[in-house]
């Protein structure tokens, strides 16, 4: 699907942005709804952005990697009790992408 959206726009800045998940970013004790039994240090939180990392490239496309500027946050940018972002990580992701995209 990606490779089919650089044909229809051959000339076209395409970006892809990985949105980390929250364990990716915070901490297990920053989330309400992680597991205590899950070891984080038998997993590869890596894996995700690796393959769309490859998937992007083979298509032709940019990638912004939100976990750089969600990992710099002052706060966990996630709320405690579900996946999604707080105010304030949705105002640290859309500095990111306007830092991203006033890039020549």
């Amino acid at each position: 699907a990606l490779a089919g959206l650089r044909d229809l726009a051959p000339d076209a800045r395409l970006v892809l942005m990985l949105v980390p998940a929250s364990i990716q970013v915070c901490t297990a004790d920053d989330l309400n709804y992680f597991p205590d039994n899950v070891d984080m240090a038998t997993m590869d939180l890596d894996q995700p952005q690796k393959m769309a990392r490859s998937v992007a490239a083979s298509a032709g496309m940019e990638v912004l990697d939100l976990r750089t500027a969600l990992s710099a946050a002052i706060e966990c940018p996630y709320q405690a009790g579900n996946m999604h972002w707080t105010e304030y990580g949705h105002e640290v992701v859309a500095d990111a992408v306007v830092q991203y995209l006033a890039l020549p």
